[in-house]
C-alpha cells in the first residue's frame, strides 16, 4: 500500500489508526486499496467530499484509493481526524464500494453503509466524534449581505 499524504498530521494520524487496526483487516485493506491521498487530483470531476471517500478504479482491475480532504481535516481535533479514517477504512472493509455498483442505489443502502461504517470504526476503537465548527468566511470589507 502506498500512503500518499502530503499533510504531516494526516499522515502521522493514519499511521496511528493503521497501526491499530487488526492485522487481518490491514492486509485486507492493503490489497483492496493500494493508494492513500489527500490529493484532489483523485476525485471524479464535480466531487468534492467533505471529510474523504473511497474511490473506485476500473483499469483491467479493480482497486479503491482512499482520499482524505486535505484543506478540513488538518484543522480539526486528532479524535475526528482518527474517526473519518476509520470510517474511510471500515468502508474499504465492509466492501461497500463494490456493493453500491451491485445494487441499484437508494438512499436506504447508503445510509445503512454509513452506519455499518461507524460501527466498524467503533469496534476498532474510534468511536464517532463531531467536527469542529469553523465561523463562515466573510469576505474582506465585510459581509456578503448587501445593505
Amino acid at each position: 500500500m502506498v500512503v500518499s499524504l502530503r499533510s504531516k498530521k494526516l499522515a502521522k494520524i493514519f499511521a496511528e489508526v493503521w497501526q491499530r487496526l487488526p492485522k487481518k483487516d490491514r492486509d485486507f485493506i492493503s490489497r483492496r486499496a493500494p493508494l492513500i491521498v489527500d490529493n484532489p487530483i483523485f476525485l471524479p470531476k464535480n466531487h468534492r467530499p467533505t471529510w474523504g471517500a473511497v474511490i473506485c478504479v476500473r483499469f483491467r482491475k479493480e482497486f479503491l484509493i482512499v482520499y482524505l480532504a486535505p484543506r478540513l481535516l488538518p484543522d480539526q481535533p486528532d479524535s475526528f481526524v482518527r474517526y473519518v479514517i476509520a470510517h474511510e477504512l471500515a468502508h474499504v472493509r465492509k466492501r461497500h464500494v463494490e456493493r453500491l455498483f451491485s445494487v441499484a442505489i437508494k438512499e436506504s443502502i447508503e445510509a445503512r453503509f454509513e452506519k455499518e461504517a461507524r460501527e466498524q470504526a467503533r469496534r476498532w476503537g474510534f468511536p464517532r466524534v463531531p467536527p469542529k465548527r469553523t465561523p463562515k468566511r466573510t469576505r474582506k470589507g465585510g459581509s456578503y449581505r448587501k445593505t
